[in-house]
């Protein structure tokens, strides 16, 4: 076994690193949640149920190890969720398969990110693991459960903007009629704040549009105004310009003070005391020039052209789209079924 984690229930042999043994407490949950599976329970159940009585996470299992690892889009309450219990469920490993090489990476530094290699190229060993579960357990727990419907090819992904204000968790989009925007917590756990985050789709989409459309007016009129006047950049590097003849004069006055301290026009203590104002009035300047060139790179880094490009897009936009709107926007928070807080970039 050479993963840095293992899967929930196991734990890495004391004697040998690469050697999985089982891990009876968690093994144990494990059995549970395809004993709830079969006898009926959907996801959603069976992760409340482990809620509601404080079941640790794997996250919480790893850390009992001292393992200290954080994930990226970590939100604090280490919750079971329906897709944490679906995991297991579909994992056959517990039936004794050791599985490696399920995923890859592809690209590099910040767009650097995990892919799901084709089943074929995984590298299955039956027998690799010890069995938590039977294969007739595995097979009769999944027997009745939905698959994952694949996208069509060509079909592009749903941008998602939508995020719970309370726990920071992008909203569901759920499959009943109506569609509803709701934080997937209320599945989780009962009686939480989240449960009133709920909004139907058609409304929150067109609150969400007639917002951005409204924004990108006003932006467009700022970008005509700023247009007809001095670039924010160039006026940045004349104020840099003028700074820096200032630094510079400052330091050729520093020279002629040293001259008048060797000539005798000033005292040593008057001449140490004209040298430390120099020297804080240079930091002073230097401090604001520093200031003023990070200021125009973050302006240079935003593209102007790009964001006036999907300013442009999102004003005449008339239909929802998220992969336009993500543009412009950052997240949109849903507080009820009447209010929203669009987050613009």
């Amino acid at each position: 076994y050479t993963a840095s984690f293992v899967c929930y229930g196991y734990r890495k042999d004391s004697a040998d690193k690469h050697k999985l043994v089982i891990e009876e407490e968690t093994a144990e949950v494990v059995r549970e949640i395809f004993s709830l599976a079969i006898s009926g329970k959907n996801c959603n159940e069976i992760a409340r149920l482990l809620n509601e009585r404080k079941e640790p996470t794997r996250l919480q299992n790893q850390w009992k190890r001292g393992i200290h690892y954080v994930p990226v889009h970590d939100k604090g309450d280490y919750l079971w969720s329906n897709t944490a219990v679906l995991d297991i469920l579909r994992n056959e490993q517990y039936t004794g398969v050791l599985i490696q090489n399920r995923n890859e990476t592809v690209g590099f530094g910040e767009y650097k990110k995990l892919k799901k290699r084709d089943r074929s190229k995984w590298s299955m060993v039956p027998g690799g693991v010890p069995a938590i579960v039977s294969r007739e357990v595995f097979e009769q727990a999944n027997s009745n459960r939905p698959r994952t419907r694949k996208p069509k090819a060509g079909m592009k992904r749903r941008v998602n903007l939508f995020t719970c204000p309370y726990c920071g968790r992008k909203l569901d989009r759920t499959r009943s009629n109506p569609k509803k925007y709701a934080c997937p917590k209320r599945n989780m756990v009962r009686d939480s704040e989240c449960e009133i985050i709920f909004m139907l789709t058609e409304t929150a989409e067109k609150m969400v549009l007639d917002a951005v459309n409204e924004e990108a007016a006003l932006r467009i009129e700022l970008l005509e105004k700023e247009n007809s006047t001095i670039r924010p950049a160039d006026d940045i590097q004349s104020q840099i310009a003028e700074l820096s003849t200032e630094y510079e004069r400052i330091e050729e006055n520093g020279l002629t003070d040293y001259t008048k301290y060797r000539n005798g026009t000033y005292t040593k203590e008057e001449y140490l005391n004209i040298r430390q104002e120099n020297k804080e009035l240079l930091e002073s300047i230097q401090s604001r020039i520093d200031g003023l060139k990070e200021t125009m790179q973050a302006e240079e880094e935003q593209n102007p052209e790009e964001m006036e490009e999907a300013v442009n897009a999102c004003r005449i936009l008339t239909e929802y789209d998220g992969e336009v709107i993500s543009k412009l926007v950052d997240k949109v928070y849903i507080y009820n079924d009447k209010d929203i807080e669009v987050v613009f970039k």
